[in-house]
């Protein structure tokens, strides 16, 4: 059991923190892109239930991209679907992913998207500061912080044998 916060694992890419993920956990639900949606896939009961969820590559803060559209001007294009139509998530969204006590739902592209009590794991190269939401007061960057515990990863990890099930 992975306690009662989520895990941010961050590190530079090529540390094997997604191959650390997969290999962990025995039926995790794998969430990638930022694409929220895809948590509707869970499997709540039977021998195939989600053990966890796991966010990979997860950046909440993307918002928008200027690009160059099919050889016209650049437009604003929404290169990853991390809220409500691609915009970046809401303290209030955020909060409900980091908690992993309580169901709760979350508005996104294609309507809401329930999240049910299961452990969850953040795969992230960024800094866990840079994934803070823009407009974060400190009270609700403290409230953040309190439901996720961090570990920095700066080797490979598939050097090393993983740990007993459970010891993350």
């Amino acid at each position: 059991m992975l306690g009662p916060r989520s895990i941010i694992l961050y590190g530079p890419a090529g540390t094997g923190k997604t191959w650390r993920a997969s290999a962990e956990f025995e039926r995790p639900l794998r969430i990638t892109g930022n694409c929220i949606e895809t948590v509707r896939d869970v499997v709540l009961d039977g021998h195939r239930a989600t053990t966890h969820l796991v966010f990979d590559e997860f950046d909440y803060t993307v918002t928008h991209i200027l690009r160059p559209h099919m050889g016209g001007p650049l437009t604003l294009m929404y290169p990853q679907s991390a809220g409500k139509n691609a915009k970046a998530l809401s303290v209030e969204a955020c909060l409900t992913l980091f908690n992993m006590q309580d169901p709760g739902t979350i508005e996104a592209r294609y309507g809401n998207v329930y999240v049910p009590p299961l452990p969850r794991l953040f795969l992230t190269n960024k800094q866990p500061h840079e994934l803070m939401p823009q407009n974060c007061s400190d009270a609700q960057q403290a409230g953040l912080r309190r439901r996720y515990q961090t570990i920095h990863v700066t080797q490979r990890i598939w050097d090393t044998p993983p740990p007993p099930p459970g010891n993350m």
